[in-house]
């Protein structure tokens, strides 16, 4: 029997229809079920999850950890820093720490790929699919969009640990640390919702290399009543209707945004020129730029605390930023990858 060298977190809040099949999907990894362990943390849950959880335990063929916590509003934040704290706690032989949401379903190659992809890295953050995401084929058309322009952008600012053509998801619903990362981050923020982006924001900060990973994948569930304070459920209950009323960023803006990126990770590692080019214009000085640089401890730091600064593009409606996203595709992508 190996010890477990991964640990995966999952905060539970009255998820006992769908933590079956979760379970299943854990119990049907391509890897050794002794080389990782699985802690539930019941966050005020007054359904069956914790019943069903235990029914599995004896027969799931990993090693199954189940914490609580007293009950309290929704906090996602509260209840996932928890989960991670009572992880690592559980299982200290374990060097990566792996986390997800109760109503969603790891591919069966979930965890190896998050391990392949740590090799080069230390974070990754999964692509997350939504079930029935044809429902809302408008909120489809936008990821679509979204999609294609972080992939415009690591082609224009290549990042050795982050290669082309990557993905934009930051969620919770797949996210994976080294266990030193993650202790030196100090665990996920307690707050309402977004502290999977506040996390990694902060790891990409303080310089660790984050990793996107196409090939680490999970599909989530679309429902509109979730059980976090303004989570993705919220957020899908209230998209728009029509086309026009979506805004996402300026793909011209973004593509200058993207060259500048990479001229200035270039200036960290002492290639190119020292001055800041004229079309680089981006209401930062020369001064600031310098004082960024000297603090920051890798070139992707750097580039990440100027992004923080700097990073405000103009919006265009749905319609008109994809017609010019595929002009741009054209111009600036090899054929293969534009068609």
């Amino acid at each position: 029997m190996h010890a477990p060298g991964v640990v995966i977190s999952i905060p539970v809040r009255n998820e006992a229809e769908l933590l079956p099949r979760l379970i299943d999907a854990l119990a049907g990894q391509d890897i050794c079920p002794s080389l990782f362990a699985v802690l539930f943390l019941f966050d005020s849950c007054h359904d069956e999850s914790v019943s069903v959880a235990s029914a599995a335990q004896q027969t799931c063929g990993f090693r199954m950890l189940k914490a609580h916590l007293p009950d309290g509003p929704p906090n996602a934040g509260r209840a996932r820093r928890a989960a991670c704290r009572h992880a690592l706690q559980s299982v200290p032989e374990a060097q990566f720490l792996l986390t997800t949401d109760a109503d969603t379903l790891p591919s069966p190659d979930w965890i190896r790929r998050n391990l392949a992809a740590l090799e080069a890295a230390d974070v990754v953050a999964g692509r997350i699919s939504r079930e029935n995401a044809a429902d809302l084929p408008l909120r489809c058309r936008q990821e679509t969009y979204l999609e294609r322009l972080h992939s415009l952008r690591r082609f224009l600012d290549p990042v050795a640990h982050d290669p082309y053509p990557s993905h934009p998801s930051l969620g919770g619903g797949s996210l994976a640390f080294r266990r030193k990362t993650y202790e030196a981050l100090g665990g996920f923020p307690a707050i309402s919702t977004g502290e999977d982006t506040a996390l990694v924001a902060e790891a990409r900060l303080q310089g660790w290399r984050v990793r996107h990973d196409r090939s680490v994948h999970v599909l989530t569930s679309a429902r509109t009543l979730g059980r976090a304070q303004a989570g993705l459920s919220c957020e899908l209950a209230a998209f728009p209707a029509a086309a026009e009323a979506i805004l996402v960023p300026d793909p011209d803006a973004a593509v200058v945004h993207y060259q500048w990126h990479n001229w200035l990770r270039r200036q960290v590692m002492g290639v190119g020129p020292l001055t800041l080019p004229a079309e680089f214009n981006l209401a930062i000085s020369p001064a600031r730029l310098s004082e960024l640089r000297k603090a920051a401890p890798s070139s992707d730091a750097f580039v990440e605390a100027v992004i923080f600064e700097t990073y405000k593009l103009p919006e265009l409606s749905l319609d008109r930023a994809e017609q010019r996203l595929a002009q741009l595709e054209a111009a600036l992508l090899p054929k293969a990858e534009a068609a």
